[in-house]
């Protein structure tokens, strides 16, 4: 898709790389490819954007639907998920009658699609302490400048396979979980053995040794 709309251009070896001439200013990095082992420049530039891959399965329906779907469909669906987080059944049914495909067999592509990249983000995000997916969906959608944000790391990660936009994201949840779910956090501090107590804001006060 990315390369289709001109982000990207395709490699002799099948994969993808990112260039000047492609919409990024970063120096050629192979996209869609499983990693090699990190090379001096890659080391060098640990603040890089790094390849992100969802599920096999994801990946596979997401080439079938680059490779069937015209491009004004395939916008239109980007800007759906990310607007809405989904793609209606009316949708699917136009671009069905648009590219010639099984209705059917079109929803179950985009079904595959949206759950293998949900997933992967979602295992991203909780590996930084994200620990409940709704949790993390209400916190997003309570505030219209994070909700924007979100927007912008879907399209980051779709566009220029970027998915550090929900890094970010992922950090100021956590830094805020003493106000979104407090029991989460104080059986996190009792488990680890500090002593703690609710402040006059409700914020959680910890009491550490040599440091009050």
């Amino acid at each position: 898709m990315a390369a289709q709309l001109g982000f990207a251009k395709r490699n002799g070896n099948g994969g993808f790389s990112f260039g000047s001439k492609a919409g990024s200013d970063r120096a050629e990095t192979t996209v869609g490819q499983p990693q090699a082992q990190p090379s001096a420049a890659s080391e060098a530039a640990p603040n890089e954007a790094e390849t992100f891959r969802a599920s096999d399965s994801a990946e596979e329906a997401m080439t079938s639907l680059v490779n069937t779907l015209p491009q004004s469909a395939q916008m239109a669906a980007i800007n759906a998920v990310v607007e809405t987080g989904s793609i209606s059944p009316e949708m699917i049914e136009r671009m069905a009658r648009q590219s010639g495909v099984d209705p059917s067999e079109l929803s179950r592509q985009v079904e595959d699609a949206h759950a293998g990249f949900y997933g992967a983000v979602m295992d991203r995000v909780g590996a930084l302490g994200v620990h409940d997916a709704d949790m993390f969906g209400d916190f997003i959608e309570g505030d219209s400048r994070m909700a924007r944000q979100m927007q912008q790391a879907v399209r980051s990660m779709v566009m220029n396979n970027d998915p550090t936009g929900f890094d970010g994201l992922a950090q100021k949840f956590t830094q805020s979980l003493d106000i979104i779910d407090p029991e989460a956090v104080t059986d996190a501090l009792k488990a680890a053995g500090l002593n703690h107590r609710r402040g006059g804001n409700g914020e959680i006060l910890m009491f550490l040794q040599g440091r009050g």
